[in-house]
């Protein structure tokens, strides 16, 4: 990506050829075969009076309903599953991918052994085997018991999408995603007594209803038994403290460890990053697709109705075979620094650092004021980073919880 202050030469940015040494490239998504070429489905006319939020509530424990155009397609959960009229219809896997894509999704709940997801789409579910905050305070020692209330897991996504690497020959694939869930199951009572300013904070639901929305409002203070919200997306003006928990932000992490471990939450959180980076890197990455892998295979066949279940199968590698080449290489790109073009350089930084900007001969030559906006989880490395640049740097950070923090440099 080119660096600000810095255009790409025109001529080569779209420049590209093909090599037949690009090795090929592992994707994130897990091949789904049917284990049979066609099923019955049931079709019915779409009206103006179907109402199919309302018959997907009404069937999902013995259907699955899907609109194609002006048709409403379902398929039974059961044998003699009853409720939904309709004409059946032998459908072909190979010609209605999408359908069968959609069916995987709505089956995944069913099908993905021991896990519950707190979202349906995409299904995503938490790790039960490892969590950050009890390994940091393993290795810590005597860190305040509050601190067990507040977590952070693996978490995975799984989607099923039709995927065409190879032109004209489409299939489906299911993509699996890493990335990790912050919670904070504190009472807020606690949270105020342990000295913690709430006030600003977003408030979620401890039980949200199947579908239904999990932020409530922002904090405005505690008053006994209720939250006083300064501001909620229902018009609510109060809640009850036991029905609510802070919602499980980064920001909201921050303020709060702060205050529980002071001088001590700077290790926790180089600790946290360590931990974070070796998830989230490219090898614990690998690591989480081999895994997945071994267990969604475990899983199947998934049972998607009645008549039709489909098996995953091993990561999809792309990669140029005779008749069709999916991998490309660009060209090496020049940075331009002049309008002339004759200020260059292949690495954009390195172009910056010896011609200056692109616009350097027509850049005023002023001592502009910048505003820098920051969260307050991470003042401490845009400090060094502002003193690196320069001595005249004004830091405050005298602003609401929870809101970001400026810094007039």
């Amino acid at each position: 990506m080119p660096t600000r202050g810095a255009q790409v030469q025109p001529g080569y940015s779209r420049a590209v050829h093909v090599t037949s040494r690009v090795p090929p490239v592992g994707l994130n998504v897990f091949r789904v075969e049917p284990q049979v070429s066609s099923f019955t489905a049931y079709i019915a006319p779409m009206t103006d009076t179907t109402d199919l939020a309302g018959l997907r509530t009404r069937l999902q424990e013995e259907w699955v309903i899907w609109r194609h155009g002006d048709t409403v397609v379902g398929l039974p959960q059961r044998d003699g599953a009853g409720g939904f009229d309709g004409t059946p219809t032998e459908i072909c896997c190979a010609d209605h991918l999408s359908f069968l894509a959609y069916l995987i999704n709505q089956g995944l709940e069913r099908n993905v052994p021991y896990y519950t997801s707190f979202r349906r789409r995409p299904f995503t579910f938490l790790g039960q085997q490892r969590e950050f905050v009890a390994e940091i305070a393993n290795c810590m020692h005597n860190l305040p018991p509050l601190l067990r209330q507040f977590t952070i897991r693996p978490r995975y996504a799984l989607e099923a999408r039709v995927l065409e690497p190879v032109d004209g020959e489409p299939f489906v694939g299911l993509a699996a995603t890493l990335d990790t869930g912050w919670a904070i199951n504190a009472p807020l009572t606690e949270l105020a007594a342990a000295g913690i300013q709430l006030a600003g904070f977003d408030v979620v639901r401890r039980n949200a209803a199947p579908g239904g929305r999990r932020l409530v409002g922002r904090i405005d203070r505690l008053s006994g038994d209720k939250v006083v919200l300064a501001e909620s997306l229902d018009g609510a003006t109060t809640i009850p403290v036991a029905d609510v928990a802070l919602e499980g932000s980064r920001a909201c992490f921050a303020a709060c460890l702060r205050t529980i471990l002071g001088s001590r939450y700077e290790r926790f959180e180089r600790e946290r990053q360590r931990l974070e980076a070796d998830l989230l890197g490219g090898p614990g990455w690998d690591r989480m697709l081999s895994e997945m892998e071994t267990f969604l295979r475990s899983a199947s066949p998934m049972r998607l109705g009645v008549g039709l279940e489909c098996a995953v199968g091993p990561r999809i590698l792309v990669g140029d075979h005779d008749r069709y080449q999916s991998l490309i290489r660009a060209r090496e790109v020049d940075y331009c620094f002049d309008p002339a073009r004759t200020k260059r350089n292949a690495w954009a930084w390195r172009g910056v650092e010896r011609f200056g900007p692109f616009s350097r001969d027509t850049f005023a030559a002023r001592s502009p004021r910048i505003l820098v906006m920051f969260p307050d989880s991470a003042q401490g490395v845009v400090e060094t980073f502002l003193h690196a640049c320069g001595t005249e740097c004004l830091i405050s950070a005298a602003t609401p919880r929870g809101s970001p923090a400026p810094s007039d440099w």
